[in-house]
């Protein structure tokens, strides 16, 4: 994907942080609803991978699954065999770990997903169909969490920079599907990534 593409990217990530579809992470509920830890199912991409698991880290300790594209390799439609073993994985470690919370991690810019053709929107919708994969093959009783990672490094917005972690839900498939980038009232022009939105329902 060339870098025109990418910015289209970055400029929709930043619209789906000012409608709120995209918000900061609250630690504080996720160390309550995972004590033990969680399952990071994560891309092993090297120029990102430390801030992937720096700031999920932060938040509680992690095992690590890891394979080229992460979460976005649960999608409805894809590698039937990268699926089954990815979650076939994330589920071994749970029980081994004692874990019962995965983190399904993607991450943008992400060059699996530029191989397969997906912009930002196709990769949270990825992400957000894993979760839903996830919790028909762990069971209901096991927590997933949505964290989509944007590489601010590349967007090229003055003052931006860094590995940022974002969430969302089920509940903004609608609102990510039907975005209207041209609708005003679904944001608020904002030039860089926000950190004050209230955390949404994402668990």
């Amino acid at each position: 994907m060339n870098q025109t593409a990418h910015k289209a990217g970055f400029l929709l990530a930043q619209q789906y942080i000012d409608a709120g579809i995209l918000t900061e992470l609250s630690p504080e509920r996720i160390r309550h609803v995972a004590p033990k830890g969680a399952v990071l199912i994560t891309c092993g991409d090297r120029d990102r991978v430390t801030g992937h698991l720096s700031g999920c880290q932060k938040i509680v300790p992690i095992h690590i699954v890891a394979l080229n594209g992460g979460a976005i390799l649960l999608r409805d439609g894809g590698d039937e065999i990268r699926k089954q073993v990815t979650m076939e994985d994330c589920r071994d470690a749970m029980q081994m770990k004692d874990i019962r919370f995965v983190f399904n991690l993607s991450h943008y810019p992400c060059g699996k997903g530029d191989f397969l053709g997906m912009g930002l929107k196709e990769n949270v919708l990825a992400n957000l169909q894993g979760k839903n994969a996830l919790k028909k093959f762990l069971g209901k009783e096991f927590g997933v969490l949505t964290i989509v990672s944007i590489d601010w490094r590349e967007a090229g917005i003055p003052g931006v920079d860094g590995v940022h972690l974002y969430g969302t839900g089920r509940n903004k498939i609608h609102a990510i599907t039907h975005f209207d980038p041209e609708k005003p009232h679904q944001h608020h022009h904002s030039v860089m990534p926000s950190h004050i939105y209230p955390p949404p329902s994402i668990l």
